[in-house]
Order: structure tokens, then sequence, then C-alpha cells
């Protein structure tokens, strides 16, 4: 029960930060359409400002999948 319960908190907490990052691209952009985030990277690609943010997505992206650094369910049972 626990560690299900940890693992329904570890995914919302990768839910929440993705959401947080995408609102602040959102935020900078001042809109929700894709179209918009195109025309906007026509002047200046969004991947040099978000740097760092692209390196914590990597990040979360690899927590979501269970991959060799981070998997907790093989880990426990070890």
């Amino acid at each position: 029960v626990m560690a299900g319960l940890r693992a329904a908190i570890l995914m919302l907490n990768l839910e929440i930060f993705l959401g947080i990052v995408f609102l602040n691209v959102c935020f900078l952009v001042e809109s929700f359409s894709f179209a918009a985030f195109a025309v906007y990277q026509e002047i200046f690609w969004l991947i040099f400002l978000f740097f760092f943010l692209l390196s914590n997505i990597l990040l979360v992206f690899l927590l979501e999948v269970n991959r060799t650094p981070f998997d907790l369910a093989e880990a426990e049972s070890e």
C-alpha cells in the first residue's frame, strides 16, 4: 500500500512540474495556441531561453518512463 501511494504521489508531482513548465512558456508567448509558439520561434528559439527548463523536462521524462537511474519499483524488490 505504501509503495503504491508513493508511486501515485511521484506521478502527481511530475505532472505538476510539467504543467508549470508549460505555463511558463505560455506566459512568455502570451497564448496557448501552438501556432503562436511557431510564430514566436521565428524570432527567437525558445530552447535557448529555457535551456535550464529543457534539462529539467528531460529529467522528468526519464522519471516518467522509470529507466535505469530512477527505477524505484525494481530497486525496492532487490
